[in-house]
């Protein structure tokens, strides 16, 4: 009987999940479908669901930022959520 080293067959495994989860991750949170509208941007994603994302009055108007905040509101479900999220994990380290 052929001896398996199950370390190495579970290192194996777990590589194959997280490039299978990062690659879902991914597929799913892909843009499929972008719209501008006024101060608007819709997102369609890859897993079929849509995001509104508006900009504040008097605001620039910024495609980039529009994608990364509608992108932090699919992931975290809300800006209070995003909001909260920046209160609790931001340190600010002090210059010398």
């Amino acid at each position: 009987m052929a001896s398996v080293n199950v370390d190495r067959y579970v290192d194996i495994k777990m590589d194959g999940l997280a490039h299978f989860l990062t690659e879902g991750f991914r597929a799913r949170n892909t843009p499929q479908r972008i719209i501008r509208s006024d101060r608007a941007t819709i997102v369609f994603w890859g897993d079929g669901k849509k995001t509104v994302v508006k900009r504040q009055e008097g605001e620039s108007d910024d495609p980039y930022l529009a994608l990364l905040a509608a992108l932090g509101k699919k992931i975290y479900g809300s800006n209070s959520a995003i909001k909260r999220l920046i209160a609790e994990k931001t340190e600010i380290q002090k210059g010398e």
